[in-house]
């Protein structure tokens, strides 16, 4: 598991990441659950460090720590499992960090027909750029610690995301607040997407070099316990779906999902 962080200042980019290995036993769903949880929490970790190291690029000495954003890749939700850490957003409130949270998708804005919220108000807007504020107000009570709201960062693309503005922030202008992201959000890589967590996702990926360096390790491992042979034997009797999709390596396995 992967979890990276993208710095960006005007054309100045700074990354880095964290890494751990996960054993995960269980069905296609327990094991997304397990590692979306160990996923959230080392961004909680890695973004906490960054804000108190103060020689890190996200460390500010100037007075207007108004003019810094953290944004995280999924919803406000914080205190529990697959949810980021408290002391994350107490340290942004603190610091008075603008704390936004960006999911690419939203199934609870869903209603009860299959009906997408978002792709509703998108087409009704007549408007290239705009917020939607607020959706739902923050209940800390389910742990939902900023606004849902609607966001079009861009006039050329029509994609829509979910932004959760947390509760802090929601006395300033919206408008205002979320201006600034306008400006990185016209990448042609990802146009309409913050730049800084599309690259973020782009350096969370391991290269298939390192996952093989890894796959090895784990087949020696299990050689050396005596039972690679008989877990072999398991693999070729169910994986030939996968291999009618292309999957050559067990790695790539979670990435297809189930097609049943």
């Amino acid at each position: 598991m992967r979890a990276a962080y993208a710095f960006v200042k005007e054309r100045e980019v700074d990354w880095g990441y964290l890494e751990r290995l996960c054993t995960v036993v269980g069905d296609a769903r327990t094991r997304s659950n397990f590692l979306t949880d160990v996923r959230i929490e080392m961004e909680s970790q890695m973004a906490l460090g960054l804000l108190q190291d103060k020689s890190s690029p996200l460390y500010y000495e100037h007075t207007s720590p108004r003019s810094n954003y953290l944004l995280l890749d999924g919803g406000g939700y914080f205190g529990g499992e697959r949810k980021f850490r408290v002391s994350l957003y107490e340290r942004c409130e603190q610091d008075g960090v603008n704390l936004l949270a960006i999911s690419k998708n939203s199934p609870s804005l869903h209603d009860e027909k299959g009906k997408d919220f978002i792709a509703t108000t998108s087409m009704l807007s007549p408007h290239g750029i705009w917020v939607y504020h607020p959706i739902r107000e923050a209940d800390k009570d389910v742990s939902l610690y900023g606004d849902i709201s609607l966001a079009k960062l861009c006039e050329g693309s029509s994609r829509v995301f979910r932004c959760d503005i947390m509760e802090y922030l929601t006395n300033r202008q919206i408008g205002e607040l979320l201006a600034p992201l306008t400006s990185v959000a016209e990448d042609p890589r990802c146009l309409g997407y913050p730049i800084p967590l599309w690259l973020a996702h782009d350096f969370s990926a391991p290269a298939d070099a390192k996952l093989l360096q890894y796959l090895d390790q784990v087949e020696k491992t299990l050689v050396d316990a005596g039972i690679m042979g008989m877990l072999r034997e398991e693999e070729l009797s169910s994986s030939f779906a996968d291999e009618l999709h292309g999957v050559k390596y067990p790695f790539k396995r979670e990435m297809v999902g189930e097609y049943v």
